[in-house]
């Protein structure tokens, strides 16, 4: 076979491409795709190696398989196939280029092996295909690895252990491996199957048999196991060692080296995690192994494995229960700052920002607080800079987010062990919500207006952009939803499919648009660096008048900062850890009591626990060290103390009433997710509030929505009201007043999904659900208010200690609005009537969203029933004969000087969020 050549890729900027592909691809026929022949050509080229070629091949197969005879087509596919087998397994030059190289083979052979003609060769095909896209580099490694599952179990349709059992248990094999790292869905299940896998596999190969796929298996399965969540964690590691020991018996040092020291290191961890029986057995075997590892693993040979069991050697000193602490501790520092000569920055980002907090750890344990402080430092730059480079798909910044956040747990501590207040406090910030943060500041980052011609391609690249983002945006958490699911996952196996194809079609457009921006602007970067708030730039942030009230949870205590803007430091209160567990399991208390008891039993004890809680976080206390001027509060909670109404706490009682946080701060009481989103949200001027944009009580079965909505709407020269049964999500998607709107009003059902936060809902009719992961799609850029009439609105997702601010005002945020009221619990719907038309009637004279609903909840608290009746009156409420009549009967045992709504209950479930 001779391999033609095609005229229109004979252009300058292709031939020298071309040339090459067309060289290695007869290379490959005349050998039958000897690796030796293959690679020596490849070595010659390997500044051709890149992205280009993969381009190349990908346009050049497209267009020639089409036109060859079936036979002829076979053939080249067949050495496309071959050639990108060895491109797979190339280690020089770029590796994700080869993988990229690889990838673009066996995609554009599949067009001629297609299941129907040539089963067993497409099956081969989406095989190898997957295990490119599991090692794939360019890419999100979480849809990277979705589409390598796919790949299996398309293969394992024809690769059946009844028609083909060699090749059927290589697959399960490789499925088990991808099962293993995938990102998506929850890890525990993940886990199972991929353990399901390998015991599958085993059955195929057996010691006997198949020796080294049998001692392979093994490995993975002691990973599997060591790693795996489900079960007793001592049973997990038994089995874990017990394989890792089988896997030894084939893998001897003798014949295999390398595979021997790579499962000493790994039986060396599985020892070190173990916490059964006497431990210091353990960490000595465990010691006993890496040393092992490290007869093989030399810092010539293999560098990087050497550093990653210098690493794992450090971390068992570190912890090491026989001999001298002190001696240990320097053994592990030497170990580690050893591992960080091999592990740099540059070459080893992950493995270097691993071993660094490592480091970090030591200098804390051994007290050396100053280089702890130097240390972490230094990992948490890294770990930014690594959240950085993940340009799409949060649900991999979140797990990196996860992996690290003890290393802004152990800088704060580090930072209050040195009396370092205004340090602690910007790595407090620096720490939450991050996810929120960096979607926030990356809509900023758009092109110069001068680097375009005129204003419309300007605006143009711009919108381009920002609909790309949020249709990702959308599609990613739409994705994530699905795989969190095992039974939805599996009954939506196409869909999952599809959505990871249409997610990179719209990631290769965003990257073509930035593309072309970036040739006009070269200094347009991808990716920005955020850079972190600082403590005088938080102060900024308040007038002279305001207190912000930080409040962060830390594993032994809970710490409030008070920030003013004329003091220079901070004042800081830290709660000892008595009254730190004691708040923490109180909180738990409320949660557990509302979830299990949504009833009057929980609204009865609503009262007293916000006064036992203001006894354990010394609220009274507290807040006499403010200035007696300040009468502005911003609360920024931490976890679980989200989900609580701070502004509801009692401060003090006299003979005329008890008093709480909203009274004594009449310019409002407001929270926020962190200091840096608040400063977003202030950088974004809304003026003008004619506009409203409504959704009318949609599933109609909420009896005072409507005389809500009614009446808000009069408070506006310009209203969009979706009433009831057109309150459809088609509906909401396409209607331009929404994108036009100043102030977005939902009067309706909402829930808050405690086991999958973006799950969370505000419904519309139909039974059609407006999702959390939807909301990141809107744009409402022009938005100054999204007030949400529902319930549990405000709750967040107070179980993700790395960005515990994911909830329904996160997405709204994130869509473009600068403030948000939402509530912490189901709320009664008379009360919320009246409470919401009172705070937009003082929208009307004031314009802090904060002050309007803070005095239309102190309003509603203190209204006695006839100045009740009066109000209603006085307003024309439009309360029909029913109304009139069901009102009566709530408030018919009550005298007038009464109040009906003094419970906090009624009153205390909203909180403004934002600017």
């Amino acid at each position: 076979m001779k391999v033609q050549k095609n005229q229109q890729y004979m252009n300058l900027s292709q031939a020298m491409y071309l040339n090459l592909l067309l060289e290695i691809l007869q290379a490959t026929n005349d050998s039958n795709g000897e690796p030796t022949v293959i690679y020596s050509i490849l070595q010659a080229n390997l500044n051709k190696l890149d992205d280009n070629l993969a381009a190349v091949l990908r346009s050049w197969a497209t267009t020639n398989l089409p036109q060859e005879e079936p036979e002829d087509a076979w053939a080249i596919a067949a050495d496309i196939v071959n050639l990108s087998n060895r491109f797979a397994q190339f280690n020089l030059g770029n590796r994700g280029s080869n993988l990229e190289i690889a990838i673009a083979g066996y995609e554009t052979s599949l067009a001629v092996f297609t299941r129907n003609v040539s089963p067993q060769d497409w099956a081969t095909t989406k095989n190898n295909l997957g295990n490119a896209y599991r090692d794939r580099i360019q890419g999100e490694r979480s849809n990277n690895l979705e589409v390598a599952i796919s790949c299996y179990k398309e293969a394992l349709q024809v690769r059946t252990r009844e028609q083909f059992p060699e090749q059927w248990a290589a697959t399960k094999n490789n499925l088990g491996t991808a099962y293993g790292d995938r990102i998506y869905g929850e890890r525990a299940e993940n886990l199972e199957v991929a353990i399901s896998c390998y015991k599958e596999a085993l059955q195929v190969r057996t010691r006997e048999q198949f020796p080294e796929q049998w001692a392979a298996t093994k490995n993975n399965l002691a990973i599997a196991y060591s790693d795996r969540v489900s079960g007793e964690r001592k049973d997990n590691l038994q089995t874990s060692i017990l394989c890792y020991n089988d896997a030894l018996q084939v893998y001897t040092l003798e014949q295999f080296p390398e595979r021997w020291a790579a499962i000493q290191n790994n039986l060396g961890t599985a020892y070190y995690s173990a916490f059964w029986g006497e431990q210091s057995e353990f960490q000595e075997s465990a010691i006993n192994c890496y040393t092992k590892a490290l007869q093989v693993y030399t810092p010539n040979h293999f560098p990087e494995d050497w550093g990653m069991t210098k690493n794992n050697l450090g971390n068992a000193y570190r912890t090491r229960l026989l001999g001298e602490r002190s001696s240990n501790l320097e053994t592990a520092i030497s170990c580690y700052t050893e591992a960080l000569q091999v592990y740099t920055c540059e070459d080893f980002t992950d493995n270097h920002a691993a071993t660094s907090f490592n480091l970090g750890l030591a200098y804390r344990n051994s007290q050396q607080f100053e280089n702890a402080y130097t240390t972490f430092t230094h990992t948490i730059n890294i770990v930014d800079s690594l959240r950085s480079k993940i340009v799409f798909g949060d649900e991999a910044r979140q797990k990196l987010a996860e992996q690290y956040n003890r290393v802004y747990q152990n800088i704060i501590e580090i930072c209050l062990e040195l009396n370092e207040y205004t340090k602690a406090i910007e790595y407090i910030d620096r720490s939450k919500a991050r996810s929120i943060v960096e979607l926030l500041a990356a809509k900023t980052f758009y092109p110069k207006r001068d680097s375009y011609s005129n204003e419309n391609d300007y605006q143009k690249a711009c919108d381009q952009l920002d609909q790309l983002q949020r249709k990702i945006t959308t599609k990613q958490r739409e994705l994530e939803i699905i795989t969190r699911n095992r039974d939805s996952e599996k009954k939506n196996y196409d869909y999952v499919v599809q959505l990871q194809q249409e997610l990179s079609y719209l990631q290769q457009q965003w990257n073509q648009i930035f593309g072309e921006i970036h040739k006009v602007d070269p200094s347009f970067k991808l990716n920005q660096q955020i850079d972190p708030i600082s403590f005088s730039q938080i102060q900024t942030l308040i007038d002279s008048r305001t207190c912000l009230v930080i409040l962060h949870i830390t594993d032994k205590q809970i710490i409030a900062f008070i920030i003013t803007r004329n003091n220079r430091d901070p004042i800081v209160w830290k709660y000892s850890a008595k009254d730190r567990d004691i708040s923490m399991n109180r909180a738990f208390a409320y949660l557990r009591l509302y979830y299990r008891k949504r009833s009057n039993w929980w609204r009865t004890q609503l009262v007293s626990r916000l006064q036992n809680l203001a006894k354990i976080l010394h609220i009274e206390e507290i807040f006499s060290h403010l200035p007696t001027d300040c009468d502005r509060l911003i609360l920024i909670p931490h976890r679980v103390l989200h989900l609580l109404p701070l502004h509801a706490l009692p401060i003090y009682s006299d003979e005329t009433g008890s008093f709480c946080l909203l009274d004594k701060f009449p310019r409002g009481v407001q929270y926020a997710p962190s200091c840096q989103i608040l400063q977003l949200t202030q950088n974004q001027q809304r003026p003008n509030l004619h506009k409203l944009f409504a959704i009318q009580n949609p599933t109609n079965d909420l009896s005072y929505a409507n005389l809500e909505v009614e009446t808000i709407c009069s408070f506006f020269s310009s209203t969009q009201i979706l009433v009831q049964q057109t309150a459809t999500k088609a509906a909401l998607n396409t209607d331009r007043n929404l994108k036009e709107a100043r102030c977005i009003h939902f009067s309706c059902h909402g829930l808050f999904n405690l086991a999958s936060p973006l799950e969370s809902a505000l419904f519309l009719t139909n039974e059609e659900r407006l999702t959390l992961g939807e909301i990141f799609g809107l744009d409402l850029s022009k938005c100054y208010l999204v007030t949400l009439s529902a319930c549990e609105t405000g709750l967040t997702n107070f179980a993700s200690f790395s960005d515990e601010y994911i909830g329904l005002p996160s997405g709204f945020i994130y869509a473009g609005s600068t403030n948000v009221v939402s509530s912490l619990w189901k709320v009664n719907d008379l009360s919320t009537a009246f409470l919401m038309i009172k705070f937009y009637q003082n929208l009307q004279a004031v314009t802090s969203v904060a002050v309007a609903l803070n005095q239309a909840q102190l309003w509603l608290r203190d209204i006695t029933k006839a100045q009740l009746k009066a109000w209603i009156t006085a307003n024309s409420l439009p309360l029909d004969p029913t109304m009139w009549q069901n009102l009566n009967k709530r408030l018919y045992k009550l005298q007038d000087d009464q109040k009906p709504f003094q419970d906090p209950f009624h009153w205390a479930a909203f909180c403004a969020i934002g600017q």
